[in-house]
């Protein structure tokens, strides 16, 4: 069973298959740093927010409204 298995398994098949893991793996990686860093830039606007809002430039209800806004957007 295994060498007929084998048997229908030629070198282009492997070299396809081969291929499309290697897609799928670039694919995986690319999402995982792309939400990475849109995680990391949206940590970085509620710290900037929040230090506007300590000096007393900014309301806290201000904040919350920029913090909020576009989420009913995203989800």
């Amino acid at each position: 069973m295994n060498q007929l298995m084998l048997a229908a398994i030629d070198d282009n098949s492997v070299t396809v298959l081969v291929i499309l893991g290697c897609i799928a793996i670039t694919i995986v990686a690319m999402a995982t740093v792309y939400y990475h860093q849109k995680n990391k830039l949206r940590e970085k606007t509620k710290q900037e927010i929040a230090a506007y809002v300590a000096e007393g430039s900014m309301t806290p209800e201000d904040a919350e409204r920029i913090i909020n806004a576009g989420k009913a957007l995203h989800e």
